[in-house]
């Protein structure tokens, strides 16, 4: 076999002399996170060391009882100890082993498992072979390391006892994009970061609710954390009153603190000021206040013993009860709001109130009142809760990455000719450039204002992280039933991880594969205070855009509808689900799932659905969740569901271009579903382009049989001017059923389009090859060979005998001719 098609390969050389504590040698020492749960057991395959009947005594029972599924028994020479299946053999010496992906499956049922060298009196080597699958990658996860030697880079200089080292080792499918490691829980990975991760106090709360506590962990945990790191574990809250317990369940870190520790600062910098620093191993569990702090771990260079493997920490976010008061200080400049602030005791939003400065030159004073999203990431406002100015300002100011989402949902402006004025500003300073909306008296605004059955929402959306509403008022009136007013409610909205907000639009959001987190969770929209004064349809589009080479997934956990009345009922099928009513969709709480083009993939409805939960979608262009609510309104929300999706990096569907002669495309090794409901929809093309005049054959096939409409193969004609994959005119289709189909292309046609279509449970198997017959004509004036025309269908059969005749007799004369030149 060729060396370019041999998949075995050696992955993993032991040698006591390739370990060691030196920097030039420690950087070889890379590895890929493995975790195996051992659920505490002896070891990965021994359940116990006696207590089970042995396989060549039947009337004793003192041998080992083996892990049901994948161990077994060592044998007579071990009865107290048990062994992968297909790795019993090496037992009493784990030395020069060749391990092959296949059949360790074949004997265990497991892609993975252990190695544990024996202990050697250095110099001296063991080599370890893994042979991984086709499709598949190699992980190692070296977990413990035991009296290592000293080398000089050119031999052993130190002799050693009792040297080892143990490892965990994976055959993992090459598409799967996060192995098999422990991982922090409850966080979200921040994209294009090494191992930076962001904890916020909602979605940990929401993942404790779930059954998953929230976790942060050192890289690679339990196996030795790698070298030269900085991870940052951002920690942020949405109250300033909530307090933040991180309990450490396991440290194991060297104990100086001098190139191996755990900083916690108190902000989201480490600029900020430091709180503690941590090393050694001993556990802790410490409380902090404040709305950011940020948990750095740092890894120096490795050394010797190299058995730190770390930390593990509990994340919990409790509530705390202060009663505070307004402010009063100096008015800072409005481009550099204050950061911290204290909350009103009759509301739940956090403010500064500032009077205005007593400045000769100004035309009146005011009072600016500072919201910041460092304190409260959504609440209410309202201008008659605070001291009478004739002119206030309103201030959001969001982190770095907020847009701040505005509603205004009452004012009375009942001053006349424009004496009194609401102008909305989205800048961080007061510039009339930036003035979106300006409101004159007389004017008055009821929250209950409705148009045709629904409620208007006067809503704006700032284009970076901060809004200005200034609110200038011509006179206090003594009467409260006649004082000018203005309230409303803000929220600030994260892009970085919950998507771009479009503007315009009340709950409409887009993630965008290349620049959104690529995992995270998400919910219905509803629940913050901009939808207070809803009350009529609601409908809301969270659309999914993977980018090149990703495919999207979104998983539906769960669902559940406040009316009890089954006016809809859902249906699962191989191709989808379908909500089922009589009355029209509208009109019915649901929640759909859709492909490019709003093709509708799932729809869900009803009371119960726990017999269809989870609803999983995977698809290859864009995937949208509408979340539709007939009648919304604050007390009665309507539906509630939470679902997760991930960016997945995979190149099998995009728009591939192929201008070599001849090639296959296949797809051969579907992943197994996680649930039953679990559809995949795929519209890709494959684009087969050449610059030369040639007859192009494709050889379409599949194992499957499977309904056409669950997915087929059609060939098109390549058109420039089409906006959607160039795709032309239908040449043929192929169905799995047709098992096998030989397809002859016109002549001269150079570029054609290749596209899979599919909406069904289970992943296609095909394989598409063709081949390109260049044909160069003796002279100019030859005739080319008959054209076939796409509407006129020649089977397989017939146009291969008339193509393989047409050759055979041309290359016959050609022959001929040939002889008389020579032997004449």
């Amino acid at each position: 076999m060729a060396i370019s098609n041999l998949i075995c390969r050696t992955i993993f050389l032991w040698s006591l002399w390739f370990l060691l504590p030196s920097l030039s040698d420690a950087q070889q020492l890379m590895w890929t996170t493995i975790y195996v749960d051992g659920n505490n057991q002896i070891d990965l395959w021994t359940q116990k060391a006696k207590g089970c009947q042995c396989s060549w005594d039947k009337n004793s029972y003192e041998c080992a009882c083996c892990v049901e599924d994948g161990g077994c028994p060592c044998g007579k020479r071990f009865p107290n100890r048990c062994a992968q299946c297909g790795l019993e053999f090496h037992c009493d010496h784990m030395c020069n082993v060749t391990i092959i992906s296949t059949e360790l499956k074949e004997k265990s049922g497991k892609t993975f498992g252990q190695i544990k060298s024996p202990s050697l009196q250095g110099p001296d080597a063991c080599t370890y072979t893994l042979v991984p699958g086709q499709n598949e990658r190699v992980e190692i996860q070296i977990y413990r390391i035991v009296n290592v030697g000293r080398h000089n880079g050119t031999k052993i200089t130190e002799k050693t006892s009792r040297s080892q080292f143990l490892a965990y080792f994976s055959f993992t499918a090459l598409n799967n994009t996060e192995g098999l490691a422990f991982r922090p829980k409850g966080g979200m990975r921040l994209q294009n970061t090494d191992c930076d991760w962001l904890y916020q106090d909602f979605a940990c709360n929401k993942s404790i609710l779930a059954g998953i506590p929230c976790i942060l962990a050192s890289p690679g945990y339990p196996g030795i954390y790698p070298p030269h790191r900085q991870c940052k574990y951002h920690i942020t809250t949405s109250n300033e009153n909530v307090l933040v317990k991180i309990s450490f369940t396991a440290l194991s870190l060297p104990t100086n603190c001098k190139s191996d520790y755990i900083s916690i600062y108190q902000g989201s910098t480490r600029s900020s000021p430091l709180l503690t620093k941590i090393c050694g191993n001993q556990r802790k569990t410490m409380e902090y206040s404040g709305s950011n702090l940020l948990l750095e771990f740092s890894s120096g260079a490795q050394r010797a013993p190299f058995n730190f493997n770390g930390f593990v920490a509990n994340l919990k976010f409790l509530w705390r009860n202060i009663t505070t008061e307004v402010s009063s200080t100096p008015a800072p400049n409005v481009t550099e709001p204050v950061p911290t602030t204290t909350s009103t005791p009759s509301t739940t939003t956090s403010v500064t109130v500032v009077p205005g400065r007593k400045n000769p030159t100004a035309a009146s004073s005011g009072c600016d009142i500072f919201i910041s999203g460092n304190n409260s990431r959504y609440g209410y406002f309202d201008s008659r809760e605070y001291e009478w100015y004739p002119i206030c300002r309103l201030i959001f100011h969001g982190r770095s990455t907020d847009v701040v989402h505005i509603s205004l949902f009452n004012y009375r402006l009942r001053s006349p000719s424009c004496k009194t004025v609401i102008e909305v500003i989205d800048s961080n300073v007061e510039d009339k450039r930036s003035i979106v909306e300006r409101i004159c008296s007389p004017n008055i605004r009821q929250s209950k204002e409705q148009s045709e059955g629904h409620a208007i929402q006067k809503t704006f959306l700032s284009s970076e992280n901060s809004i200005i509403i200034t609110f200038r008022r011509m006179s206090n009136s003594a009467s409260t039933s006649e004082a000018e007013f203005l309230s409303g409610a803000y929220y600030f909205h994260d892009e970085q991880l919950s998507g771009t907000m479009l503007p315009k639009t009340l709950c409409d959001v887009r993630y965008n594969g290349a620049t959104s987190p690529l995992a995270g969770m998400i919910d219905n929209p509803g629940s913050q205070y901009l939808f207070k004064t809803l009350d009529g349809p609601l409908m809301c589009r969270q659309q999914f855009i993977p980018a090149v080479n990703q495919s999207i997934s979104i998983k539906v956990q769960t669902l559940e509808n406040s009316s009890k009345e089954p006016s809809c009922s859902t249906q699962c099928g191989d191709h989808g689900c379908r909500c089922v009513s009589r009355s029209p969709l509208k009109n019915i709480d649901h929640l759909m799932l859709l492909g490019e083009n709003d093709f509708t993939i799932a729809c869900l409805c009803g009371p119960s659905l726990l017999e269809w939960l989870p609803v999983s979608v995977r698809t290859w262009g864009s995937l949208t969740i509408l979340y539709s609510i007939a009648r919304y309104n604050w007390n009665n929300k309507g539906l509630t569901f939470s679902a997760s999706y991930s960016f997945n990096t995979d190149g099998i569907c995009g728009e591939h271009v192929y201008t070599v002669h001849s090639g296959e495309i296949t797809m051969n090794n579907p992943s197994s579903a996680e649930n039953l409901n679990n559809f995949n929809y795929q519209s890709c093309t494959w684009i087969l382009h050449s610059n030369v005049e040639r007859q192009l054959e494709l050889d379409i096939s599949s194992t499957q049989n499977r309904p056409c409409n669950a997915w087929n193969i059609t060939v098109h004609d390549y058109d420039p001017d089409a906006q959607k994959n160039h795709l032309g005119s239908t040449l043929y289709t192929f169905c799995s059923r047709d098992n096998s189909k030989l397809f002859m292309l016109p002549w001269k046609l150079n570029t054609v389009v290749v596209r899979l279509f599919t909406i069904s449970r289970t992943l296609p198997q095909f394989k598409v090859k063709w081949k390109s017959q260049v044909i160069r004509a003796r002279y100019p004036s030859s005739p080319a060979p008959n054209a076939i025309s796409p509407s006129v269908r020649v089977e397989p059969s017939l146009l291969g005998l008339l193509y393989l005749l047409y050759f055979l007799g041309r290359r016959l004369c050609f022959v001929f001719f040939e002889t008389r030149i020579i032997f004449r």
